[in-house]
């Protein structure tokens, strides 16, 4: 059974870091439009709700039309952008999630090295005292904090 809850642990630290990536590429098309937004506003001294307009749908279409993704792009280069630009403002709007799940893989890591050496020892009752992940989230914070 201990093999089968370091099995699980590992998966778990697999599926979150696959979640990260998810979670940045799901606001690309949010991330351009900021992006666009703040190109068509450069030096407009007043809001212009047209041109918010405007940066979605190009934002929508950067991702469908092949040529609205050429000009979207030699726009952006105008602004020494690029498409890691996107990725990157992507990864700003979800910072606060992205630390979240850091949180969650900090956790299963300390779960599945907490059942690795464990198991190493020979320590069969070892499991019945594994830490909770509400535990864990607290020896993971007090760490950071004396570190």
């Amino acid at each position: 059974m201990d093999i089968k809850h370091l099995q699980d642990a590992i998966w778990e630290i697999f599926r979150l870091n696959r979640m990260k990536s998810a979670v940045v590429n799901c606001d690309r098309k949010a991330a351009l439009k900021s992006l666009l937004r703040s190109m068509l506003d450069d030096g407009l001294p007043n809001f212009d709700a047209a041109l918010f307009d405007k940066a979605a749908s190009q934002a929508a279409a950067y991702f469908t039309d092949p040529e609205a993704k050429t000009k979207i792009e030699t726009d952006m280069a105008k602004y020494n952008l690029d498409a890691s630009t996107i990725a990157a403002k992507a990864f700003v709007m979800n910072m606060e999630a992205l630390e979240a799940i850091d949180r969650q893989i900090q956790a299963a890591t300390a779960r599945a090295f907490f059942i690795r050496h464990h198991l190493e020892t020979g320590d069969d009752g070892a499991l019945g005292r594994v830490p909770s992940r509400r535990t864990q989230h607290r020896l993971s914070d007090h760490g950071r904090q004396a570190g």
